[in-house]
């Protein structure tokens, strides 16, 4: 089995098995995976309350900044802000347990 240069036929990736030419598009994706493959892929972006509130000064949240807003959990908005901080900072976290 080998990769071959069909882009002229399309989004998909076309492989050579011996004599026959096998297809992997978006479709065989979907079917494969069981994700809902259609509709629109460009999301419209928005602006967050939370990132605009309390990182604003910074580039990008690491979870230093979310351990900093967290420790001073007065200068929070209201608990809706620490709940969805706390759990952010629970994404960061779990992950990097094991580094």
């Amino acid at each position: 089995m080998r990769l071959t240069d069909h882009s002229s036929m399309g989004d998909a990736l076309w492989f050579e098995v011996g004599e026959d030419l096998g297809r992997f598009s978006i479709n065989e994706f979907c079917l494969i995976t069981g994700m809902k493959c259609v509709g629109s892929t460009h999301l419209p972006l928005v602006e967050s309350r939370l990132i605009t509130r309390y990182f604003s000064t910074v580039r990008g949240v690491s979870r230093e900044h979310l351990e900093l807003h967290l420790s001073n959990a007065a200068n929070l908005d209201n608990d809706d802000d620490a709940v969805k901080l706390s759990l952010l900072y629970l994404t960061f976290s779990i992950p990097l347990s094991n580094a």
